[in-house]
């Protein structure tokens, strides 16, 4: 027989008290947030970059009798001289296309010079008002003989803006504000698992304790979602409880592998504690 005073006492569910042992923990983390708000936010700023760098400008000079037209892009740039006699006027051009998800209308203004069209505006849009603008400066320029000069500016950074940001914003929120971190803490001395989740900027956040003892299994608890002809498994890593009760991880799914390595880490740092908590299959390929 062993001594009583050397063995440490049992917890029911077989879990061995260990009074000297400090505690085991573990760090989970969400890689695929973080992956893509990354993404999002650089994808964003890249396409505003590329996306603003579409400019047009048009400078008219009755004294030099010539306009002066140039296109800019983000690896081009274009520059046409058209002698002012030639230029008819400037109009906004619609054009109606359809595709699976319907008809879509763009507008763009155009300059009429020497039989030919040339862009004034620097991007189409559905929007007809901003392209008016364009064709309103051009057409009052040549009716005003009085007036000497015409400049005009197109740019894409202009009325897109607001819509450019929102990928980036989208991209910061996930970073910031949905991706999480959650610690497991297990103290067998004192028949606690403490998982805390915490933003990964955060040195605290929400705590939840619950008794080592009782702790049946880990699990991964999958769902499908359908969207539109497209239907995608999203999973989360679960504690589950004798009482039936299941404590997730992250409060929210993901798809991926990411669930099922997090529940193996979870099982392996409670198979240490003397706990076997295998309730749930590893993902196969």
């Amino acid at each position: 027989m062993g001594n009583p005073a050397a063995d440490p006492p049992r917890l029911s569910g077989g879990l061995r008290v260990n009074r000297s042992d400090p505690g085991l923990r573990v760090r989970l983390s969400n890689r695929a947030v973080l992956t893509f708000g990354l993404v999002f936010c650089l994808g964003g700023l890249a396409f505003m970059w590329i996306f603003t760098q579409a400019q047009t400008s048009l400078r008219c000079d009755r004294q030099s009798g010539e306009c002066l037209l140039q296109k800019s892009g983000p690896f081009s740039a274009r520059s046409h001289r058209i002698a002012l006699e030639s230029v008819r006027g400037a109009e906004v051009v619609t054009r109606r296309q359809s595709s699976g998800d319907g008809a879509r209308t763009n507008h763009w203004a155009v300059l009429n010079a020497g039989g030919e069209r040339h862009d004034l505006s620097s991007y189409r849009s559905t929007s007809r008002s901003e392209h008016e603008r364009l064709v309103r400066q051009v057409n009052d320029f040549l009716d005003n003989p009085a007036r000497q000069v015409l400049s005009l500016h197109h740019s894409a950074a202009g009325g897109a803006m607001l819509f450019l940001l929102l990928f980036p914003a989208i991209g910061l929120y996930m970073v910031f504000g949905v991706r999480t971190v959650a610690e497991v803490e297990a103290r067998p001395s004192i028949d606690r698992l403490i998982l805390r989740r915490r933003r990964w900027w955060q040195t605290s956040g929400r705590e939840v304790s619950v008794p080592l003892s009782q702790i049946s299994g880990v699990d991964v608890e999958s769902s499908a979602s359908r969207s539109g002809k497209k239907s995608r498994d999203t999973h989360r890593a679960v504690i589950c409880m004798r009482s039936g009760e299941k404590v997730p991880i992250f409060n929210f799914s993901t798809s991926g592998d990411g669930a099922f390595r997090r529940a193996e880490q979870l099982r392996e740092m409670l198979a240490r504690t003397g706990l076997t908590a295998l309730s749930g299959p590893a993902r196969t390929s």
